[in-house]
């Protein structure tokens, strides 16, 4: 049943009830302050109907802050976007690909079907190099690994650009800001080797831009860079999305495109400009505010500010405790859903059970609460009534454009500091979302928490930097960011390169961390 806050506890109440009070609340905000005062964050593991209903609803109340990229940092090459992100080659063809550049993304357990297509490339004698913030365990041999702290990564991508170009006769094309970008470090011959892996007569090559590149605080940099040299050089670009992210874009769960990636002509808010901005109201779709935010911090105090907040959950433990109403949600197991894969491809599925007690599918409540707000165009009978609207301004089955439009003059390099926290050692932080702590399903899933990938709450860093702060056996370590502290046990791990720290975010341990680049570690005895 939807649940109601009564002071301290939540109360259940009859559906009807519960859409009334949401519509109303959301109705006074909108005549009170505006439309734009609400905002919502929606799961990219929504649905392709969620995506585009929810989306509707919004814009139909006068708002465009409507954004699923919620562990994005980096927003600035929004309006140089393609409709979606996505591969130009299909996962099938990757092992007949001659090279291929892997730049921050853990694929082996980001997305295991397509490492396993690069294994086959290796064994095939195709070239793979990599460019992390650390050393990850791959599956495939790799020709060349450059591993740099992640404050790094853009630079170190753009001196590989300007190699890429000489190799290429496109020198004179390079923009005067990635050749000032690749100058500001002398990189070896690593560097150079991944160059020679990306050029070659007839060569055929993919750049990959895992999670890691797509959440950086240069993501937009790296994205720029990549598609510059797949603009100029003859590389394919795959920019891999976050779980149905490529369904979020084409239904226009962005703020700035509508359905069909058409622009938007009065942009709303991204994730991070909502929480920025304290918004009267807040929508929360199957997000669960400890975990699956880029800043938790933040958007816990945002709420806490906010008039109103309405969660639609999965899970009872995943409503954060500023909820007005809660929507139980069915299960991605109990409903008829559409997706869109990396290659673009839509695929739909079928319930595979019935909901769960009075949780209801994504859709039918969203369409229900269209009705309440008296808003046009929610008559929809069945899900696919929801796929034949969006077709209206959108063809599913045309292939996809993933490249973003190179302009590089308007990306300035981000240089991350801790300058108020002075005591302890500064560090790069490289945050990586655990392979079982990417959704609230997988969170819950009580055999893949006993796993050895879910036991990931430590702080990672090279024997020599622990050596050089003083770590002992049996030390702990306190980690600092802007906003906040934790302690930390921590394990010795030579893949890890100087000036940085592996902590992962996605975990509640963590989450008092927020999303900073940098943080300050001391020893504690």
């Amino acid at each position: 049943m939807p649940l109601v806050r009564r002071g301290e506890n939540y109360q259940e109440i009859e559906w009807t009830e519960a859409l009334d009070l949401v519509s109303s609340e959301l109705g006074q905000i909108k005549e009170t302050w505006s439309g734009e005062q609400i905002g919502a964050m929606v799961s990219p593991t929504s649905s392709l109907e969620e995506f585009f209903l929810l989306q509707k609803i919004l814009r139909a109340l006068g708002s465009s802050n409507v954004d699923h990229r919620l562990r994005q940092q980096d927003f600035r090459d929004d309006l140089a976007a393609p409709v979606c992100p996505g591969i130009e080659t299909p996962i099938s063809k990757f092992q007949e690909l001659d090279g291929v550049l892997i730049v921050g993304s853990n694929i082996r357990k980001e997305l295991p079907l397509i490492s396993l297509r690069l294994r086959r490339l290796a064994q095939q004698g195709g070239e793979i190099a990599v460019l992390n913030p650390m050393s990850f365990n791959h599956n495939f041999t790799t020709s060349q690994e450059v591993i740099v702290k992640p404050s790094m990564m853009a630079i170190v991508f753009a001196s590989i650009a300007r190699k890429v170009a000489t190799a290429t006769g496109k020198a004179d094309l390079l923009p005067e800001r990635l050749v000032e970008f690749a100058t500001r470090h002398e990189f070896g011959t690593d560097v150079d080797a991944i160059a020679d892996c990306l050029t070659g007569d007839d060569s055929d090559v993919l750049i990959l831009l895992g999670q890691i590149a797509m959440n950086h605080p240069d993501a937009s940099m790296l994205r720029q860079i990549a598609s510059w040299m797949g603009e100029n050089c003859g590389i394919r670009i795959a920019l891999l999305p976050d779980a149905n992210g490529v369904a979020g874009w084409v239904a226009g769960c962005v703020p700035h495109r509508l359905p069909g990636g058409r622009s938007n002509a009065s942009p709303g808010l991204n994730s991070k400009k909502m929480i920025d901005e304290r918004l009267k109201a807040y929508v929360l779709y199957g997000v669960e505010v400890s975990n699956d935010y880029a800043d938790p911090v933040a958007l816990d105090t945002a709420l806490n500010e906010a008039e109103f907040v309405v969660s639609f959950s999965t899970f009872r433990s995943a409503v954060p405790m500023q909820a007005d109403v809660v929507f139980p949600l069915a299960a991605f197991t109990e409903i008829d859903a559409g997706y869109i894969n990396c290659e673009g491809v839509t695929q739909f599925a079928s319930a595979a059970v019935k909901p769960m007690g009075q949780s209801r599918p994504g859709w039918k409540i969203l369409r229900v609460l269209g009705n309440f707000l008296k808003l046009d165009g929610f008559d929809h009978v069945t899900s696919k009534d929801i796929i034949t609207e969006l077709e209206e301004v959108y063809d599913l089955s045309e292939p996809i454009s993933v490249r973003y439009k190179p302009d590089l003059q308007a990306i300035n390099h981000v240089v991350a500091q801790s300058d108020e926290l002075k005591n302890g050692k500064q560090l790069d932080r490289i945050i990586d979302v655990p392979v079982y702590s990417v959704d609230p399903t997988v969170r819950r899933a009580t055999a893949l928490q006993s796993t050895k990938d879910a036991d990931t709450v430590a702080l990672l860093a090279c024997a020599e930097e622990l050596e050089e702060m003083g770590f002992k056996p049996g030390s702990r370590l306190a980690v600092h960011s802007k906003a906040g502290k934790v302690m930390l046990r921590v394990q010795p791990d030579d893949r890890v390169p100087r000036g940085a720290v592996y902590v992962p975010t996605g975990l509640s341990e963590t989450s008092v961390l927020g999303s900073f680049p940098v943080v300050v570690v001391q020893v504690m005895e």
